[in-house]
């Protein structure tokens, strides 16, 4: 019995030891707490885009038809730095500088669309996997993704949660004319935002279906007729994802009449939509006592 007394008192002094010890060596021993900070995105000049032809699980080139021509499929990554994500292959394509306002195509001079239009564009369409490997704070995402209709949804990575689109100022033709059909884009700022010309536009009825931007604050209470062109109103009606098909559909056709108004003030989509909900419930009751008066019921 005693014995058992006595090596439980010196277990609990040698716990006590290893506790002191711990304790000294957290104050002596200095700890880079850097490693847990968050990863600073890369912009400006920092920002690379790299694009590679896309392989199959063999390491075959992925091709596909359309029209009688046969198209080599393409991988598109953004990333931070110059160092190829894949340093045993060989890339098609290597980007850099492109976040840079002076050497735009519109800067330059250059109209049409051909003003939209990003040093990899010619590889858009053949887009079969698009990768934001690192974290990234662009300038502007002017035609971005256009033109990528031969993209899959299940084929993207970081588009929702690695683009910090805090000081972008251009959304102009992001997503024209790209066939995805599911985009949540909650995670992005739009407080720096003073052009979404056509950011959607061009769908053709087989692209975007559901659409989430529920949580922006916009500066135009009609700034989705900039974003969502009349070919594709039931986006419009999908941004608002929480039932309200009245509402939403209310607003797409306000979009679609009078998209050009603009307000100097900031007006979040979900006050103008409870706006809305009392206007109609107002009316509803309106009409209810307007029947009562008249006997009809």
């Amino acid at each position: 019995m005693i014995k058992k007394r006595s090596i439980k008192k010196h277990m609990k002094g040698f716990v006590s030891l290893l506790l002191v010890l711990s304790l000294m060596a957290g104050l002596f021993v200095p700890v880079d707490i850097s490693v847990f900070a968050e990863e600073e995105p890369a912009t400006g000049s920092n920002i690379h885009c790299f694009v590679y032809k896309a392989l199959d699980d063999n390491g075959n080139v992925m091709t596909f038809k359309n029209s009688g021509k046969t198209y080599e499929r393409t991988e598109l990554i953004f990333q931070k730095g110059d160092t190829p994500p894949y340093p045993d292959r060989e890339y098609v394509m290597h980007v850099t500088d492109f976040d840079n306002g002076e050497k735009t195509n519109a800067a330059l001079g250059i109209g049409g669309k051909e003003a939209y239009k990003q040093p990899w564009y010619d590889y858009n369409y053949t887009t079969y996997r698009l990768i934001i490997k690192d974290k990234i704070k662009p300038r502007k995402m002017t035609g971005w993704f256009m033109y990528m209709k031969n993209l899959p949804d299940e084929n993207v990575q970081g588009l929702e949660d690695k683009i910090d689109t805090s000081i972008c100022t251009s959304f102009n033709c992001t997503f024209n004319y790209c066939y995805l059909k599911n985009l949540d884009l909650t995670q992005w700022d739009v407080n720096s935002i003073t052009d979404t010309g056509g950011m959607f536009s061009h769908q053709d009825g087989v692209g975007l279906k559901t659409l989430n931007i529920s949580n922006w604050v916009i500066k135009d209470i009609f700034i989705l007729c900039r974003i969502i062109k009349r070919e594709n109103i039931l986006a419009a009606v999908g941004v608002f994802g929480d039932g309200s098909i009245i509402c939403g559909a209310v607003i797409a056709v306000l979009v679609t009449l009078y998209g050009c108004i603009e307000a100097d003030f900031i007006f979040p989509l979900s006050v103008f939509i409870l706006l809305l909900r009392l206007f109609f419930q107002l009316c509803f009751s309106a009409g209810i006592l307007w029947a009562l008066r008249r006997k009809i019921f």
